[in-house]
């Protein structure tokens, strides 16, 4: 990004120690704009819950994913359910960890460097 721009708040009842919303926005080199944002202050049950979604447009065509995609129906801490965020990612890398790597004692795809 070439320029970037954020807050951060926290609305609660004093029980929440940490923000509980977050916004960024960022303006590329290009001029495109990025708009980052999130809130866990409260439980959300409108007609698109969680509105989680990851949105790119292109000049060839465009793709959305959304955490509405893998919902688990069990209650989760506070919430009446949970989403599973990138349910395959997470397989796929938690497999690569344990058969590359402590398995056959390759080194990870990254590390704590390239964050």
């Amino acid at each position: 990004p070439e320029t970037v721009s954020g807050m951060k708040a926290t609305i609660n009842d004093g029980s929440v120690l940490q923000e509980n919303l977050a916004l960024v926005m960022m303006q590329m080199r290009s001029g495109a704009i990025s708009l980052l944002q999130t809130s866990f202050a409260n439980d959300d049950h409108g007609s698109d819950p969680w509105s989680f979604y990851i949105k790119v447009l292109g000049t060839k065509g465009s793709a959305r994913y959304s955490y509405n995609d893998f919902v688990d129906n069990r209650p989760h801490i506070v919430h009446s359910h949970s989403y599973q965020a990138y349910p395959y990612t997470i397989r796929n890398t938690s497999r690569h960890f344990i058969e590359e790597c402590l398995r056959k004692r390759k080194p990870p795809l990254s590390d704590i460097s390239d964050a």
